[in-house]
């Protein structure tokens, strides 16, 4: 049964932890307007619902192919990626199913949110294929992450397809924000292979976890590409947002081994979160690395924001294992610790405020 369960602090920390629990494959987390807390639960394909106190309020009505994310317009409008149908639903804040963006018959986006008429499969220049996640900035923009094209797509606040960002066929890159060509995976920075998630901060600037990259990767607002942030191939790492360069996997605190999610804190530092890492790492806005949290190979907790050392999986609570969404609202982290099969909530106490 979906249910919340609470968790003394861990001894000795400055954490206050609690945990949601019942679900098969949690895949993401997010918080609304009114801090209700929804979890989208992959395997069986369900958005569960909390209020403000964790109590359960049920679950989303409505049928989804492997949802992947959940994100909230400035209105309280739900919006749902799915993975498997290659669409996103949009729901009122109360519930009720309003429309979906896809592709219609004629292999285009749909204009803005319809009530049917996309085909699973269809394809407009190879996007919209397996939609990861999707981001609202602060000017209603959506940003939609699609892992199985390899690129990031934007849609005006009123669902109208705006560009693309990637790599085409060719070697080359997009130059901005294009509504022509066809994405591919690439591993040159400016490319992306199966990214994940996109964040964007009050100024417009993009974050995305470029997964299978092992890399995050920086553009600003018109779409260019500014710079990248991981371990290099020879070993080291990148010290801020670097041009140039190939990535590479590492378990080094300020590299990345499968980045799969990001949000922004309150001062504007970038969390990551990794699947293949059991770790959350913080850089701050020119991309050096500020530490990580989790648990220890020792296995003790690391409850502060780190240097040194290494991560290892675990149960235990602040402990983690293949995770896959993370949300910070203001000293809080919401994880989604998949392979636990449940969703962390961290609360950073005044003492330890990172």
């Amino acid at each position: 049964m979906t249910q919340a369960i609470i968790h003394t602090s861990p001894e000795g920390t400055d954490l206050d932890i609690k945990w949601l629990t019942g679900f098969r494959r949690p895949m993401a987390v997010n918080i609304d307007r009114r801090h209700y807390v929804y979890v989208v639960d992959g395997d069986v394909g369900q958005v569960h619902k909390f209020d403000p106190l964790l109590r359960y309020c049920g679950a989303l009505q409505g049928t989804f192919g492997q949802p992947q994310s959940i994100a909230f317009d400035a209105t309280g409008n739900l919006f749902v990626t799915e993975f498997a149908n290659a669409r996103i639903q949009r729901f009122t804040e109360e519930g009720f199913y309003t429309g979906l963006m896809g592709i219609t018959s004629q292999r285009e986006f749909t204009n803005g949110y319809v009530q049917e008429g996309t085909i699973r499969g269809g394809n407009h220049q190879g996007m919209m294929k397996g939609p990861a996640s999707g981001y609202f900035d602060s000017r209603g923009n959506f940003f939609v992450t699609d892992a199985a094209a390899h690129c990031v797509m934007k849609f005006s606040p009123f669902g109208e397809f705006a560009g693309w960002i990637g790599a085409m066929h060719g070697g080359y890159f997009t130059q901005g924000w294009q509504t022509h060509g066809s994405p591919v995976p690439s591993q040159q920075p400016g490319g992306f292979d199966r990214p994940q998630v996109t964040v964007v901060d009050p100024s417009g600037t993009l974050y995305i976890a470029d997964t299978w990259n092992h890399r995050v990767q920086r553009f600003d607002v018109e779409g260019a590409f500014t710079g990248w942030i991981g371990a290099l191939q020879d070993g080291s790492l990148t010290r801020g947002w670097t041009l140039t360069g190939l990535s590479a996997p590492t378990a080094m605190p300020g590299g990345f081994n499968a980045p799969i999610s990001l949000d922004l804190d309150r001062h504007g530092n970038l969390l990551v979160l990794e699947f293949k890492n059991p770790r959350i790492q913080k850089f701050a806005p020119d991309g050096s690395f500020l530490g990580w949290f989790g648990g220890r190979t020792d296995g003790s907790l690391n409850c502060r924001w780190e240097r040194d050392g290494f991560a290892h999986i675990g149960d235990r609570p602040g402990v983690f294992f293949e995770c896959s969404d993370i949300k910070v609202r203001d000293d809080t982290l919401y994880v989604v610790d998949t392979g636990n099969k449940r969703v962390q909530i961290i609360r950073f106490l005044p003492s330890d405020r990172g």
